[in-house]
């Protein structure tokens, strides 16, 4: 399955006066959602994630729009700093033992509740 790359080039990074961390910080919130408070009903407590409507995020494209702050207090698009794309392939090689593995995902959509094949 592909999934999305983004690589940050150092060199770009240290001309803007990037620092990694505010990087995932804004990816890691814009992208995968951030707690930012919680909401409780009776005894359960449930996070309030904030993260960008999907149009905002949905291509390599849109993402790279995405502003990362700057020391001297400016924002540039994450594209100016970082090569984002799908890539396809296993994206960890699990070992145990003598053995080497890879995770697979897939999807169950579609298929009916309660059915076993």
């Amino acid at each position: 399955m592909p999934e999305l790359r983004i690589q940050l080039h150092d060199s770009k990074m240290a001309k803007y006066g990037v620092f990694t961390q505010d990087v995932q910080a804004v990816i890691a919130m814009t992208i995968g959602g951030q707690a930012a408070t919680k909401f409780y009903e009776k005894d359960r407590q449930f996070d309030i994630v904030l993260r960008f409507n999907e149009e905002y995020r949905d291509t390599p494209e849109k993402i790279g729009n995405i502003l990362i702050p700057t020391s001297t207090g400016e924002n540039i698009p994450l594209q100016e700093i970082a090569t984002i794309g799908y890539v396809t392939g296993p994206a960890f090689i699990y070992r145990e033992g003598n053995s080497r593995y890879i995770g697979v995902g897939f999807s169950i959509s579609g298929r009916r509740p309660g059915k076993h094949h």
